[in-house]
């Protein structure tokens, strides 16, 4: 690796306004030729960008790594409004130009590899790769009011 990894978090504002949160462990200096590969990391429901502390620096001798707040997650913004794997998606497609990255591998956690499956369906030309941890494509018609419940447990 050249240069050294550096890690910067910082805020990335979606076009509706919500601001997301996010933490680039990065070689620096970025802008750089590509010499790395690039992981973005989406996590579980009700969690947040912490969930992956411990995987980072696995990844990070060999990859940059992307991991953020899913809006209404952690610091993301919690606008009142219908959330989707789409809508997710979107975010992470607008928060990849915001840090100058055309594409990446994009991994997920429960929730997460619903975004996940959601960018790489969406955005195929941007996903070099998948990764789909305890997931599921469709969680059935009564998930909104379940998820409504552990949101309103959690919180």
């Amino acid at each position: 690796m050249s240069g050294s990894l550096t890690a910067s978090a910082g805020n990335f504002l979606a076009p509706d306004g919500c601001p997301i949160a996010y933490t680039l462990h990065a070689a620096s200096p970025p802008g750089g030729a590509r010499s790395r590969s690039r992981i973005a990391l989406v996590h579980s429901l009700a969690l947040d960008r912490s969930v992956w502390d411990g995987v980072v620096p696995l990844l990070t001798p060999q990859a940059d790594v992307l991991t953020y707040d899913c809006r209404g997650h952690g610091q993301s913004g919690r606008p009142k409004m219908k959330f989707t794997p789409e809508l997710f998606a979107a975010d992470l497609a607008g928060l990849l130009d915001h840090v100058h990255w055309r594409d990446a591998v994009v991994a997920g956690c429960s929730m997460g590899g619903c975004v996940a499956q959601a960018f790489g369906a969406v955005h195929p030309d941007r996903t070099r790769a998948l990764a789909l941890i305890d997931t599921t494509a469709w969680y059935g018609p009564t998930a909104p009011k379940a998820f409504c419940r552990i949101s309103f447990l959690v919180t």
